[in-house]
This record gives structure tokens, sequence and C-alpha cells, in this order.
């Protein structure tokens, strides 16, 4: 990924950290990039089903149902959904065809660093159908 690229995720794992600690801003940054992500949802199909998986973990980490995730993951998911729901992000959202696709090759790169954590996530929840995550 380009170097522009790393610095802004440095710089977001470090905002991340600090709004970790504030429950109600969290709350709002999943419903605003989940709203964002239903209303361009054909534009971004491909990476649906990692959105809703990093959605419902970080849910069940914040309601203290599922820890196993490490810091690290859970920090890059708030990191890709500040990037995603910043319109005045590397790439503006506002150009037309071009606006988000850095936001998904942000999302598909930070989901791809903690796939295997999302996975493991899946195969928790399949075992733990009873407890709420959402």
């Amino acid at each position: 990924m380009h170097d522009r690229y790393k610095v802004q995720i440095s710089k977001l794992l470090k905002e991340a950290t600090v709004l970790l600690r504030d429950p109600v801003m969290v709350n709002r940054l999943m419903g605003s990039a989940s709203g964002l992500w239903d209303a361009n949802k054909q534009k971004f199909a491909h990476l649906k089903g990692d959105f809703d998986v990093a959605l419902r973990a970080l849910a069940a980490y914040r309601k203290g149902v599922y820890k196993k995730i490490p810091l690290r993951s859970i920090l890059m998911i708030l990191a890709s959904l500040l990037y995603f729901v910043n319109p005045l992000d590397l790439v503006p959202d506002f150009i037309v065809g071009a606006g988000y696709l850095d936001d998904l090759a942000m999302i598909a790169y930070c989901f791809g660093i903690i796939r295997k954590d999302l996975r493991e996530f899946e195969e928790w929840e399949k075992t733990n159908a009873d407890k709420k995550t959402e």
C-alpha cells in the first residue's frame, strides 16, 4: 500500500485509541458507517460480509462478550470506519467515480490485515449464538 495510506492508517489508529474510550462516539461512528455503507451497498458488495462481521466483532468486544480479538484488530476496525465516514480523506468522496475507491481500498487493506481475527470471531459466533452481539 502506498506510503500516504500507511501514514493515514497510523494517524487513524491513534484516533481510534482515543475514540474507543468514548462509547457514545463509537456508537455514532458505527451508525454513520452502517448508513453510508447501506446507501452505497452496490459499490461495496464484495466487502459486505467482512464489513458486517467487523461491526459485530466490534459490538461484541465493546459489550464484553468477546474479548479474544486483539486490541489492535479492534483499533483497525475503528480506523477503517473513521476513514470511510470522512468525506475529505485522501481522495475526497465528492469526486464522482473515484471518491469511494480509496475507501474501498483502505477497508479491504485493513480487513485483510485482521482477516484471521474476523474468521475466528465468526467461528465463535457459531458456537455462541445465545450471546447477543448486535
